[in-house]
């Protein structure tokens, strides 16, 4: 099968049968993956099913040469013949693309894992050659910049390190499936880095008008009953919500109730603002959750790794499992008969075309699919008839007409095979052009539009999963709609309080405020403090705030979904920028305090 531009003739290929892996850090793990499949390949003679996808000879014996490859790829890395290796990637390269695909991701972080333990053996020129090679197998891919970074650090060059790692964040936001995870995870850490930074506020609120709150309290118990019992109770009136599961959620948002009276407007804001998000983030969660899980499932992740040309080791495990949840969709009928002609297996993409036909009587890619099968088995009359439905199908298509001159000819019916061209030239003169000037290599013009179909496909699968998670999502909405209601209680507490101080106390809130009771260097170590003691509750939360981002920083990939990367980061830089940045956020801090009070 050739191609010309975007097309493709439907004509028996080479294929390729994929390997089933788990995706290993070690070379030897996928050698054994590979194998598991390769060794019954060479004695089968009819197509197996992988996954529910049927594999022809030929993608057999492809998936066993890509084997073979893979193992004399390893000994000339080890016996120092890069020219060699090089030579056995190109190899490889050829074999994959010869079945429609580009990219073997197995193989390639199975080369990074030898990078790697090159690297820790001090043979830093094998570890480069396999980094090469790794990029070759899969380019551009954030694993290979990862395991550079590891590489280089190990030769002691933490510079090229810090560049390389950079390099790999930026691969994984340029890929859409990754960055969809990683903004997820992103979402999530700003939730958690809020909800901490508003439990350590309150806890700064209590501390500083704690004491007040206890006086009216006691005051309030001490008209019946005698001082230290009134006092008793206070304490006990504070903090009896440790009792209950999950005490120390139900203790904050308790004591955020009670202090509110105590604070500034600008405090009140904040404490207003954290119920709210207290209230509605699981909400938010709940749903962002049911879009997540349904982008990485296998479904989505196959339809990426076809569209990408990505043979990844559970590709046709994750294909069988898209066939089964939309069996009787004419989008991915169509996918996979592209897919099927792709891997060399014309008879069974036939099928598939006829299946849709029949659902798309009008979808003038599958008439030409199907034209372009008959004109290679040589029944030219069943192609004419073909191609003759997809020009009156779509009258502007310049390949429709293209093709049934080609089929004309090939009939011996000049005549009609000129009108043909001629109307073909008529719409695209450009291309037919060219066309014409390769038809000695590419006779007929077909394009894999059901490939071009993956967003239609995707969002169905969204929208189905999202639909199957609609009774789970409404028992969510009725647990969270039991933390909308408690803080809704607690706002009417926080104002109950408010007034019963207001009556008891004369007074509105305002003034309770520690003034300079602390010293500088508390001041100065205990970001917010300051702040909350003159009443600025914006300031005071965006203080704890930025230290809380960065002790929380290097827990952003396990906070939320793991990113699906075959070649782990490390935290080692993520704990170090957190670390630098406390350093210099504590440093800055005690400057400006000793400063402003000099």
């Amino acid at each position: 099968m050739s191609r010309s531009g975007g097309d493709r003739e439907p004509v028996p290929c080479r294929p390729r049968r994929p390997r089933r892996r788990r995706r290993p850090a070690a070379t030897v793990a996928v050698a054994l993956a590979l194998a598991g499949l390769c060794a019954p390949a060479r004695a089968a003679t009819p197509p197996r099913s992988l996954g529910g996808i049927e594999i022809n000879p030929g993608a057999e014996q492809a998936l066993v040469q890509i084997q073979e490859l893979w193992l004399r790829w390893i000994g000339a890395l080890y016996q120092q013949r890069p020219e060699r290796a090089d030579g056995i990637v190109d190899e490889l390269l050829i074999t994959v693309r010869r079945l429609g695909m580009s990219r073997l991701p197995d193989l390639s972080l199975g080369a990074l894992a030898r990078a790697v333990e090159a690297a820790r053996d001090g043979d830093f020129t094998r570890a480069r050659w396999a980094l090469a090679a790794a990029e070759r197998l899969d380019p551009g891919r954030p694993e290979t910049a990862f395991a550079t970074a590891t590489v280089a650090r190990l030769k002691g060059r933490y510079a090229s390190a810090a560049v390389a790692a950079a390099r790999g964040w930026w691969r994984l936001l340029a890929l859409p499936a990754e960055r969809r995870l990683w903004l997820h995870d992103l979402a999530l850490y700003a939730l958690y880095v809020l909800l901490a930074s508003g439990l350590l506020f309150v806890a700064l609120e209590l501390a500083i008008h704690g004491a007040p709150l206890l006086v009216d309290l006691a005051h309030l118990f001490a008209v019946k009953l005698p001082q230290p019992v009134a006092y008793g109770l206070a304490v006990a009136v504070v903090a009896w919500p440790l009792a209950l599961p999950h005490g120390a959620m139900w203790l904050a948002l308790y004591w955020s109730a009670l202090l509110w009276a105590y604070g500034a407007v600008s405090e009140r804001v904040v404490l207003v603002a954290l119920w709210v998000v207290v209230a509605l983030a699981p909400f938010g969660l709940a749903a962002q959750r049911l879009r997540i899980e349904a982008a990485i499932a296998p479904p989505i992740r196959a339809l990426d790794g076809v569209v990408a040309g990505r043979l990844y080791g559970d590709l046709f495990t994750d294909l069988g499992v898209l066939r089964s949840v939309a069996p009787g969709d004419p989008a991915v009928l169509q996918l996979f008969a592209d897919f099927q002609r792709r891997l060399g297996d014309p008879d069974a993409a036939h099928a598939l075309y006829r299946q849709v036909q029949q659902a798309e009587p009008d979808n003038v890619d599958v008439l030409l699919d199907l034209g372009a099968y008959h004109f290679f088995k040589r029944d030219y009359g069943s192609a004419i008839r073909y191609f003759s439905d997809a020009a009156a199908a779509r009258p502007d298509s310049a390949a429709a007409y293209f093709n049934l001159s080609q089929a004309y000819s090939e009939s011996y019916h000049f005549t009609e095979s000129r009108r043909a061209l001629t109307q073909a030239q008529n719409i695209d003169y450009a291309r037919v052009g060219d066309w014409v000037r390769s038809s000695a290599t590419q006779r007929i013009q077909t394009f894999d539009r059901g490939f071009a179909r993956a967003p239609e496909i995707r969002r169905g699968l969204l929208a189905a999963r999202l639909d199957a998670g609609a009774a789970p999502a409404r028992q969510a909405l009725v647990h969270h709609g039991q933390t909308l209601l408690a803080v809704l209680g607690i706002a009417l507490a926080a104002v109950a309080v408010g007034r019963a101080r207001w009556h008891l106390a004369g007074a509105g809130g305002e003034g309770s405020h520690l003034g300079g009771g602390a010293s500088r260097w508390w001041r100065a170590l205990v970001p917010g403090l300051a702040s909350v003691q003159v009443g600025e509750g914006g300031r005071a939360l965006g203080a704890i705030a930025i230290p809380v981002a960065l002790l929380l920083f290097p827990l952003v990939g396990s906070l939320g979904y793991r990113l699906p990367l075959g070649y782990d980061p490390g935290v080692v830089a993520l704990w170090s920028f957190a670390a630098a940045g406390l350093a210099a956020c504590f440093a800055i801090r005690v400057w400006r305090t000793l400063n402003e009070a000099g």
